[in-house]
């Protein structure tokens, strides 16, 4: 009972506004170390990767992987080469994800895992810590943070941080990335601005409501409604409470479909304020979903992944960098993102620890936990430090508009500050 309370409260976490994408800061560049980088060695083994998603919600992902290993492989790292032996889907089965964990490690022999799933529980990340196997993803898992003990213990590496560090009581900072954006769009302060919310009435939603009990204060929030998980048949009542508190924004913290619903309900009841959620944007949706697009039209989404729509460096990074491995993608859809920043992270930690000496799990764990800062490129992740980051998220993201069935990008992809949480 207690691990399926645990994937029921975890499992709606990328639903809810306690995950936000990094993005960029001058502050982390760095040149690869030259040791590190140049020819492969003859003979010399592969280090091997793995991957472990939700392939269905993830679509993607498998390419994002490939195509770091294959812009790796041109120079090798530490005179040796990188081999994806595959991605495993768990099928949003929490005993799967633990059994093909046990499978890439004891059978495949892998040194490191791209896993992004939300049932990514404590029982394989434990596993794997155990196993000294360092994962890497969208960390808005528990694994990616440290224990409350405050015991150094994880060997999740979050593209961008710890992402429930507040919720989980690890830091007492809040992620200043979810209020930002929707302040610009209103012209008002972040602590100005008033809100009705919507939030999933199940314990990820109340979980989620921690967070955002700590971003804005009571006078903030003039109207908050639980959202049933199944979502409602009658969404009258939830459009009735918008209409009444008038509020500068409708954040909307639920599930994808309850989030298009909802949307839908409050355009076709005439309102024209601004809405915003944190899951529908999903790049390449709108041109494969018309009759969807039209209810989200002119609502916006704070986006936790570097949007296509930017045209940044990062953006064209990836891109090059997956039509140069054979990728039939026609853009990086969200699990492509996804694999490829994690995968990215783990090369650039490869690379600092072959810049030391031989690549082991206990060096890697050295060199990185010994005080290790990833690199950016404008417009793409901002930068992660570890040991810090098992117990901070790095806020970082941006939000975009449907105008005439397309994403626009309304405000750029960028970082903002940790933030204290509100007292009142």
């Amino acid at each position: 009972m207690k691990s399926n309370k645990t994937a029921r409260l975890f499992a709606g976490l990328l639903a809810l506004g306690l995950i936000a994408a990094a993005c960029g800061d001058d502050g982390g560049k760095k040149a690869a170390p030259a040791a590190a980088t140049g020819t492969c060695t003859a003979g010399a083994p592969t280090l091997k990767i793995g991957g472990l998603a939700q392939a269905q919600n993830f679509a993607g992902m498998d390419e994002g992987i490939k195509a770091v290993v294959e812009k790796a492989n041109k120079t090798c790292i530490g005179g040796r080469k990188l081999e994806f032996v595959g991605l495993k889907d768990d099928g949003s089965d929490p005993a799967k994800n633990l059994s093909l964990a046990q499978s890439l490690v004891e059978q495949d022999k892998v040194f490191a895992i791209i896993a992004t799933s939300a049932v990514l529980l404590p029982a394989t990340t434990d596993y794997l810590a155990s196993k000294k196997v360092p994962f890497f993803g969208w960390g808005f898992m528990p694994g990616f943070c440290n224990s409350k003990k405050g015991a150094n213990d994880s060997w999740g590496y979050g593209f961008n941080g710890c992402l429930s560090a507040f919720a989980l009581g690890l830091s007492d900072k809040t992620n200043g990335s979810l209020n930002a954006p929707i302040a610009t769009v209103v012209k008002k302060d972040a602590d100005k601005l008033t809100l009705v919310t919507f939030s999933s009435d199940d314990d990820a939603g109340k979980f989620g409501d921690k967070q955002y009990n700590a971003l804005f204060t009571k006078a903030q929030v003039v109207g908050h409604a639980a959202v049933p998980t199944q979502g409602a048949g009658d969404y009258t009542q939830f459009v009735n409470l918008v209409k009444e508190k008038k509020p500068d924004a409708v954040m909307i913290s639920t599930d994808f479909v309850s989030g298009i619903k909802m949307k839908g309900a409050l355009k076709a009841a005439g309102y024209s304020g601004v809405v915003y959620d944190y899951t529908t944007y999903i790049p390449g949706f709108l041109e494969a979903q018309k009759d969807t697009a039209a209810a989200l039209e002119g609502g916006y989404s704070e986006t936790q992944l570097p949007a296509n729509e930017d045209n940044t460096a990062a953006i064209k990074q990836i891109t090059a960098d997956l039509v140069a491995s054979g990728s039939k993608l026609p853009f990086a859809t969200q699990g492509a993102s996804i694999g490829y920043w994690s995968t990215e992270l783990l090369r650039q930690m490869l690379v600092a620890t072959a810049a030391k000496g031989d690549i082991t799990a206990d060096a890697f764990r050295k060199v990185v936990e010994g005080g290790f800062s990833s690199t950016q490129v404008e417009g793409g992740l901002g930068v992660v430090k570890f040991p810090d980051n098992h117990e901070q998220n790095v806020p970082c993201s941006g939000l975009v508009q449907v105008v005439g069935g397309k994403y626009v990008s309304t405000v750029p992809f960028k970082c903002y500050t940790l933030l204290a949480a509100k007292t009142s």
